[in-house]
């Protein structure tokens, strides 16, 4: 190996430290120091086998780039699509290698010696593959791991012995394994309560490890029972987990149903204390996972006794919500110059299917909103968002912006659509004025679609008159079971199979299986198909059919807006003419071929 003196005292300084130091900030010394140098071929590789070993980073189960623990810090491309890596592979050779080998053995700096170490354990099987394996180097990283660990108490030190045992499980090390579980169980025990990074190394790095002894077993369980009693004394309901879990895991293995069931309720009766002086809101998201966890291992009684609990505490949840609400205004003559240019011409059903089609939100400005909220707050770009029901329970959960786009838009064109009722229901008045026609005149203009049936025109009659009388109630529940029927008709035109079985049995599809049919989306407009998504079918909306449906939608969830989406549902959807639809473009309102 090429001795430069300026890499030789640089390393010499850091191998004397005392104190903790960053490897990559060593490398980026050397490197630096490099670049003062005129550097002839040979010293340049011997500058770059150590600036390359300081700039490794280490993978979980050998999942780097190259199947191996240690992976580039850095990959991306060139315009061209040229891979780049730094450190690069491609770069080094056997002789690298033998740098490593020299080094690892000169420097006394655990640190330092347990990086190079293991990278001639890790590497050289890609570098210089015809040597074999070095166990020996092994071997070297791992005391070196062990010593870095023994010497400090914290989370580092979960780290170096996390590789320390890799890599005695590895050459199949069994006296070395032990110390370094012996190591992990003390530095567990020194911990405190609120380290549980700490305090479960030794369950999650070395219980179940084939090296480890049945005293050591006993030490980290009792361990773990000790932080389930401080957890439980404290009501610290995620330490209590943390334990319980675990616990839970062993007395599984070991058929003991007694203790697995003790453990399990003692993390719950924590989560129960926190929830009685917390707000119902929390108390719910606290005690939801207790209740799973208690039917995943049998506890039926305890998981209903909670859920009744839960259910009771639901009931306050919307009453501890702040409502938040803003005023805006419209000049009303303008509204109405701008609804009279949308029912021009001379049928009066086109009339009502443009002012639909230009009274709903346009998709792209939707997502251009929500791209400037998802800039502007960065609460909304970030925090993730539960949403409740009527009942009081969480219903659906929005990711942030980048995470859950379409849930988010969904959730932003519910808003949307809630805020421009009354325009929908002046262009309507504005058609049955100007075109004098009567509800079932209109009504029969809309049965020409295809996917209207005869026999079905009265229910739309009822519902259109429920609706103008301010019925929307009647209205509601009339029309939208004739919503989901359209649109299985839809399906048939489409030759899509409208039911399904379960079990053994056939039956229809429902609204929900409908708009889920990629096939249907293809066929419509996307506006159409997440106006009728986010109205009837999507928690994160609406979902009117179903709160309908299953009598959770209060009463006042039966108004002027719904009943109105419900109207403008059905007018889309009467746009559908033999090979054709209706368009926004078509003022006419001919079919288009």
């Amino acid at each position: 190996m090429t001795s430069l003196p300026f890499i030789e005292e640089i390393i010499a300084q850091y191998d004397r430290a005392t104190d903790p130091f960053d490897l990559m900030a060593l490398r980026s010394r050397l490197f630096d120091e490099a670049r003062k140098h005129e550097l002839n071929e040979p010293d340049r590789i011997a500058v770059e086998a150590d600036v390359a070993a300081l700039g490794f980073r280490p993978f979980k189960e050998d999942n780097s780039a190259w199947g191996t623990h240690f992976g580039p810090w850095y990959s991306g491309q060139k315009p061209d699509g040229t891979t780049i890596l730094d450190p690069d592979l491609k770069t080094l050779s056997g002789g690298t290698v033998d740098s490593w080998i020299a080094r690892a053995g000169t420097v006394q700096n655990a640190l330092l010696k347990s990086r190079y170490a293991d990278v001639v354990w890790d590497l050289q099987r890609k570098l210089a593959p015809d040597r074999g394996r070095p166990y020996r180097f092994a071997q070297m990283a791992a005391d070196a791991y062990l010593e870095l660990a023994s010497s400090n108490a914290n989370i580092h030190s979960v780290f170096f012995l996390q590789r320390a045992i890799s890599l005695a499980q590895q050459i199949n090390d069994r006296g070395r394994a032990q110390k370094i579980v012996d190591q992990m169980i003390a530095l567990a025990g020194n911990a405190t309560l609120q380290q549980p990074g700490i305090w479960v190394v030794a369950f999650d790095h070395g219980f179940d490890k084939i090296h480890v002894t049945p005293t050591q077993h006993e030490e980290i369980v009792s361990q773990l029972e000790a932080r389930l009693v401080d957890a439980a004394n404290t009501r610290d309901g995620f330490r209590a987990e943390a334990a319980s879990r675990r616990l839970a895991k062993v007395y599984r293995a070991r058929g003991d149903r007694d203790n697995l069931v003790r453990v399990v309720r003692a993390a719950g009766d924590v989560y129960f204390q926190m929830a009685e002086s917390a707000s119902s809101s929390l108390a719910i998201g606290w005690l939801q996972p207790v209740i799973e966890n208690y039917q995943q291992e049998g506890l039926r009684a305890d998981a209903d006794r909670l859920r009744v609990h839960m259910e009771k505490r639901a009931r306050t949840v919307r009453d501890e919500m702040k409502q938040q609400s803003y005023e805006f205004s419209i000049d009303k003559q303008e509204v109405e110059d701008y609804l009279d240019t949308l029912i021009q011409g001379d049928n009066a059903h086109a009339a009502l299917f443009r002012v639909v089609q230009r009274t709903l939100p346009a998709i792209s400005e939707t997502r251009r909103r929500m791209k400037e909220a998802a800039e502007t707050f960065t609460a909304h770009r970030l925090v993730p968002t539960v949403l409740v029901g009527e009942h009081g329970h969480p219903v659906a959960a929005l990711g942030s912006y980048e995470e859950d786009e379409d849930g988010r838009l969904i959730n932003d064109l519910a808003q949307e659509l809630g805020m421009m009722p009354f325009l929908f229901w002046r262009g309507y008045q504005k058609v049955k004025e100007k075109f004098g026609v009567s509800t079932d005149e209109l009504v029969n203009s809309l049965g020409e679609s295809l996917i209207f049936k005869p026999d079905r025109l009265e229910f739309f009659v009822k519902g259109f008159a429920a609706y103008e009388a301010g019925d929307y109630i009647a209205s509601i529940h009339i029309l939208v079971p004739q919503v989901e029927n359209l649109l299985r008709g839809l399906l048939e035109l489409l030759e899509v199979p409208i039911t399904k079985t379960v079990g053994g049995f056939t039956e229809l599809k429902n609204l929900d299986d409908v708009l889920r049919d990629d096939r249907l989306k293809k066929s419509l407009d996307e506006q159409w198909w997440l106006v009728f998504k986010t109205v009837f079918s999507d928690k994160r909306g609406f979902n009117l059919r179903n709160e309908m449906a299953h009598g959770i939608a209060p009463v006042d969830a039966f108004n002027s807006t719904t009943a109105g989406l419900v109207l403008q549902s059905i007018v889309l959807l009467s746009a559908v003419r033999l090979d054709a639809m209706w368009r926004e473009e078509d003022s006419d309102g001919a079919a288009l071929d």
